[in-house]
């Protein structure tokens, strides 16, 4: 299932980050992709948000790991926030621990850059790419063709994710 979203601002693409926290579960995966500055972090941001995070939320790109201690209806849970941007080899990916936090259900991992990472991943995941929308026939979907608004696409391919983003898009207006 794909779904596309529009965001016309920062603050509306940690909105939408915001909505889809409330959906989102211990065990989940995200993979978000897209150029840089395309809102992926401001993203994650909004998700961490609507968690009742307390941390301030920043790229991990020289860190490659950043935990973020939330909250969900009053119960712990911790989102596990990488970057791959750095990452040459999927081979490098081993010694940074993350499949420890991939396969283990205390935690809701949400990962930047993860086209290398895709194929080795054996758990349902969410991908969402980020594009930035600049030319009045990619705008024209949305009846608008305002520049540098940034188009948020949703795909699932499994059933568990089909639902989640079935109730985000029911949330929010700026989807097709």
């Amino acid at each position: 299932m794909r779904t596309t979203c529009k965001s016309r601002s920062a603050e509306q693409t940690k909105e939408i980050g915001i909505k889809l926290s409330s959906f989102i579960d211990k065990g989940d995966i995200i993979l978000l992709s897209g150029e840089l500055g395309g809102g992926k972090t401001t993203f994650i941001s909004g998700i961490a948000q609507g968690l009742n995070s307390k941390q301030p939320v920043s790229s991990p790109s020289f860190t490659l790991i950043n935990i973020y201690d939330c909250k969900k209806n009053k119960k712990p849970v911790s989102i596990v926030h990488c970057d791959l941007y750095r990452i040459n080899e999927i081979s490098d990916i081993a010694g940074i621990g993350l499949e420890d936090y991939i396969y283990n259900e205390n935690y809701v991992v949400l990962i930047e850059w993860a086209g290398k990472l895709k194929e080795g991943i054996l758990k349902d995941f969410l991908e969402i790419k980020f594009e930035y929308l600049i030319d009045e026939k990619q705008d024209s979907d949305f009846g608008n063709s305002e520049n540098q608004h940034r188009k948020i696409i949703f795909d699932s391919r499994s059933g568990y994710w089909d639902r989640k983003i079935n109730l985000l898009k029911n949330n929010l207006k700026n989807c097709i």
